[in-house]
């Protein structure tokens, strides 16, 4: 996998790549100040409506999933917190899928 974008641009937008080159997901953050961005698949060439969005607390260490547009959210990411990784400066996450979420 390859992400490609542009270093400075105002949609801050990023491609990731599969191993073939073919682009597999397009990110674009939706402003700098905030930690929103709009996932769109491949197959989604216009990207008129995203099929997912993220967003993020920087601070928090967390970011949720969302179902398009919507507020439906089908997964989300969470800093784990133990006394090791404070200790040894880790990063551990935990990811929650939820299940049975369909649009």
């Amino acid at each position: 996998m390859q992400v490609k974008g542009a270093i400075l641009s105002i949609r801050n937008r990023r491609v990731l790549h599969d191993a073939a080159g073919q682009p597999v997901i397009t990110m674009q953050e939706v402003m700098q100040l905030k930690t929103d961005m709009d996932v769109f698949l491949a197959g989604n060439t216009t990207q008129q409506v995203c099929d997912f969005k993220m967003k993020g607390s920087y601070f928090e260490r967390s970011c949720a999933f969302y179902l398009g547009n919507s507020d439906i959210m089908i997964a989300r990411m969470d800093r784990k917190y133990t006394v090791s990784n404070v200790m040894l400066g880790k990063d551990t996450f935990c990811v929650t899928v939820f299940p049975q979420v369909s649009g």
